[in-house]
């Protein structure tokens, strides 16, 4: 009875081991992912932090842009009704010389 006693109690103890050393290495394990996360989110950072620069330059780049592009297209819009007046005054004239060479 004693054996059993003490079979049970060293399978117990192993299966409890065991169940310890599991939940021993997935926290290691747990923990060096959080670890390397962080490592790699400071690595992050200092790149956005040095890229900074290049962005502000960037959108500025990018405004000055789209100011020119805005100026270009209204003088293209100016240069667009010119020509489709131009254009209303040809078909005008062509009308005429077609109804003038019909009569002849």
């Amino acid at each position: 009875m004693y054996l059993q006693l003490l079979d049970s109690y060293i399978s117990l103890k192993r299966a409890k081991q065991e169940e310890v050393q599991t939940k021993q290495t997935r926290y290691e394990v747990g923990l060096e992912k959080l670890w390397s996360t962080a490592s790699q989110v400071s690595e992050m950072q200092e790149e956005l932090t040095a890229l900074k620069p290049r962005l502000v330059v960037s959108s500025q780049e990018t405004d000055a842009l789209m100011e020119k592009i805005a100026a270009e297209t209204a003088e293209a819009d100016k240069v667009k009704a010119v020509v489709s007046a131009d254009e209303a005054k040809a078909n005008e004239e062509a009308s005429k010389v077609q109804a003038i060479k019909d009569e002849c």
